[in-house]
């Protein structure tokens, strides 16, 4: 009988082992991908200058797109100095106009994906979030994400900024690796 019962334990024991990963190794291959957010950059064709207050408000916006992102979707954020990103960055639209450079900014940084981003405000009345979605292995641009955000600042870029976030989450979620 004690025979029976070890090889009894023994089975299940393997059983068990065998369970265990088959769960765990598929999520261990299906690690969370990387994605690193650069700071925004203003573009503004009013006849206006920016003040200060206007320049914060573009500074706050990568992190605000970070916290959504990580909020609607299984990605890890990958953080870049801004030193790095400032150096890659040769000028006033760079990154956004050349994926290749970006793709090498967060592949040094080792994310899967890095999101250069833009406000466009043509108007007083209106402005665009935009991100560019680079695929950092293919230094290519997967997608073009722009939301457009009407009326006071305060009140709609939080919403800008969560629908901006669901969609980057939609396209991530779908993408291959």
């Amino acid at each position: 009988m004690p025979r029976m019962a070890n090889a009894f334990l023994s089975h299940t024991a393997q059983c068990a082992l065998l369970c265990s990963l088959f769960f765990v190794l598929p999520s261990l291959a299906m690690a969370a991908a990387g994605i690193a957010i650069v700071d925004f950059e203003s573009y503004n064709l009013t006849p206006v200058e920016e003040s200060p207050a206007e320049k914060q408000y573009v500074a706050t916006l990568s992190g605000m797109l970070e916290q959504q992102v990580s909020a609607v979707s299984d990605v890890d954020i990958v953080r870049i100095e801004a030193s790095d990103a400032d150096r890659a960055n040769a000028g006033f639209g760079y990154l956004f106009e050349h994926p290749g450079e970006a793709a090498r900014l967060g592949k040094k940084y080792g994310a899967d994906w890095i999101v250069v981003g833009r406000v466009h405000k043509p108007s007083f009345l209106f402005s665009y979030l935009m991100a560019r979605l680079v695929n950092v292995h293919t230094a290519e641009v997967a997608e073009d994400l722009i939301v457009e955000i009407k009326g006071h600042q305060d009140v709609v870029t939080q919403k800008g900024i969560e629908r901006l976030a669901q969609k980057l989450s939609v396209r991530l979620n779908h993408a291959p690796q």
